[in-house]
């Protein structure tokens, strides 16, 4: 296979997470990507903040958001580390120890197991919403 057949991955398209809005660093976060002094590349945008030029306020606009994507993405990797594996991997779990309860095994232990894995399912949807 040479460099023109290999398979271009496309990057994953970005995904906003709820459970981000609940974390103590989120509000500074948007806030310090929505500050005027600091965002953009230097004096142009501050130049634009000053102008009414739509064309420069989409600039601006487009700017922040992607600022605000790159830290909320740093946000996920450092505290939440890919939340949506977590949820299938817990569900992987939850189906297995659920089949044990179904197929008849109602050891105590096993049940307990069942609605701890069921409650910390219901937290990583809760959480990935």
């Amino acid at each position: 296979m040479n460099n023109n057949d290999e398979i271009k991955q496309e990057p994953k398209p970005f995904k906003y997470q709820q459970f981000w809005s609940k974390h103590e660093a989120f509000g500074s976060i948007v806030r310090e990507c929505w500050d005027r002094e600091s965002a953009g590349d230097g004096m142009y945008v501050r130049e634009c903040w000053d102008r009414e030029s739509a064309g420069d306020g989409m600039y601006i606009l487009h700017y922040i958001l992607k600022e605000v994507k790159k830290k909320l993405v740093e946000l996920n990797k450092s505290c939440f580390s890919n939340i949506s594996s977590k949820v299938k991997e817990k569900q992987i779990e939850l189906v297995d120890v659920n089949g044990q309860v179904y197929g008849g095994n109602l050891d105590p232990d096993i049940l307990t197991k069942a609605a701890n894995i069921n409650d910390e399912y219901r937290k990583l949807c809760d959480a990935e919403r």
